[in-house]
């Protein structure tokens, strides 16, 4: 199978189900955004830190794989694909869980933190910021219902990219 189809050479493209929007439709913003944020994960993934915090960055990117498929639907024309990829909301629990673990192991905020006091931290302030954007991006569009726990799930996944990445800095 050849990885260029020609198909999009004059400005569109297709979401999940096969329909055509154009290159500049709000949802390729969206999962093109989720997109760099599971990059830039791999190379937090990829720094000095813990075996666990690897581990749960597997566990994102994992989750943020279904996620991009949510977005790439045309729920419109291709409902049926939304009984496919549907978003478990588990892994919404996970992120809770181990941002109020982390939390509770760092002394209070006292005021701004400065990112940037460790390479691995730092990484993890761009995933925050990209994470943000993202979000800021789903509400571009009207959501449609079986987008709403992926929504929630980008929400605490900035949550929890803050935190982790005071743990790596260790504030």
């Amino acid at each position: 199978m050849k990885i260029y189809t020609k198909t999009g050479d004059k400005g569109s493209t297709g979401l999940l189900g096969g329909t055509r929007v154009e290159k500049n439709d709000p949802r390729l913003e969206i999962y093109g955004t989720f997109d760099e944020l599971t990059s830039f994960l791999g190379i937090l993934k990829n720094q000095d830190i813990e075996d666990i915090h690897k581990k749960e960055i597997e566990y994102i990117q994992q989750n943020m794989i279904q996620v991009n498929a949510i977005f790439a639907i045309d729920y419109d024309n291709h409902s049926e694909l939304a009984l496919k990829y549907t978003f478990d909301t588990s892994a919404i629990t996970y992120l809770e869980e181990k941002i109020d673990t982390y939390t509770q192991l760092m002394p209070p905020l006292k005021g701004f933190v400065i990112p940037g006091e460790t390479l691995s931290s730092a990484y993890c302030d761009v995933c925050r910021t990209i994470c943000r954007r993202a979000e800021r991006r789903i509400y571009d569009i009207t959501l449609h219902p079986h987008q709403q726990n992926a929504a929630i799930f980008i929400n605490r996944l900035s949550d929890f990219l803050y935190v982790l990445a005071r743990k790596l800095t260790k504030l």
